[in-house]
């Protein structure tokens, strides 16, 4: 299991440039005690136009060590300082999430392709064979893993992420697997499992 936090901003017209360097400064600053981190850009589905900050330890000790770590550290203090005074943006939203298949590969797939289920629990593990399934599938160029929130609004949510070395390999998958009749088998069975409610592109910025 990976423990991730993810924040996501909204950046005010015509700061964009600007909140996507504070965002890569927040991340750096992250990196520098303990977390493993990437900022992405919501490039088409309910997240265009927003700028995210995905953070990942190893599981929640690890999470909650960096995280106290991260409070005390003055260079992040300034960071939060200068963010109350010169606001750029405003979040949209800060969640936490557990990974139940595979792990994020931010440094080696900078596109993620996210589809977001509303499923009960019961059904997980059930999902989790679909999932199981389609990493059968993968190469070294697209990889998958799935998450669960353990905190958030739906709790009842399910997280299919897809990762992607570019949008060539992204647009590839799409066209020979995505409509493939194995694939169109294993949507359909996953429909009955759950409810699909938004899919997202995000890249590496």
């Amino acid at each position: 299991m990976v423990a991730i936090s993810v924040i996501i901003g909204k950046p005010d017209a015509g700061k964009e440039d600007e909140a996507k360097a504070r965002m890569k400064q927040r991340a750096s600053i992250m990196n520098n005690n303990g977390f493993t981190t990437r900022v992405a850009e919501g490039f088409s589905g309910p997240s265009a136009g927003l700028i995210a900050v995905q953070a990942a330890t190893d599981n929640w000790t690890e999470m909650g060590e960096a995280l106290t770590k991260l409070s005390s550290d003055p260079e992040f203090i300034e960071w939060q300082t200068n963010r109350r005074k010169n606001p750029i943006g405003h979040m949209v939203r800060r969640s936490g999430l557990r990974t139940i298949f595979g792990v994020p590969k931010w440094s080696d797939f900078p596109v993620s392709y996210y589809r977001r289920y509303t499923m009960p629990r019961s059904n997980l593990k059930k999902a989790l064979d679909i999932i199981g399934e389609i990493d059968a599938m993968t190469t070294d160029e697209w990889a998958i893993s799935a998450a669960v929130p353990i905190t958030g609004a739906d709790m009842n949510s399910f997280l299919a992420a897809y990762q992607f070395k570019s949008f060539v390999v992204m647009g590839k998958c799409l066209d020979e697997i995505g409509m493939s009749e194995k694939m169109q088998d294993i949507v359909a069975r996953a429909s009955e499992l759950g409810t699909l409610q938004t899919a997202d592109v995000m890249i590496t910025v």
